[in-house]
């Protein structure tokens, strides 16, 4: 009776496999190679005072942008443009009356 062939190196092989793949597939793309993989969030809001603020959020990393970049002279005009919103009912604290505030996210 012959023996199956250990499923182990089967599984090693392929992992090692994907592994390459994926370092393949991001060696030459342009968002890994330029930017830092963190995200700078801006919300601009009127304050309590009167007075326009900023709050300033640094996200640590992404796993992927998804950029419309066609008609756009470059990357970072392409994501500006289509990386800002307006927040409805924020609060600069939880005491304060909601305010309509925009939102900016800058990559770095």
């Amino acid at each position: 009776m012959a023996e199956a062939a250990p499923v182990v190196e089967e599984e090693k092989m392929d992992e090692e496999m994907k592994d390459e793949t994926i370092d393949n597939l991001f060696k030459d793309d342009i968002v890994s190679n330029s930017f830092r993989g963190r995200i700078r969030q801006i919300i601009s809001f009127k304050g309590t005072d009167g007075l326009i603020k900023e709050k300033e959020t640094v996200l640590d990393s992404f796993a992927a942008i998804l950029v419309r970049v066609v008609g756009f002279k470059d990357l970072y005009e392409a994501w500006e443009e289509q990386y800002q919103s307006t927040i409805d009912g924020f609060k600069e604290n939880e005491k304060a009356e909601p305010t309509l505030a925009k939102q900016k996210e800058f990559l770095e």
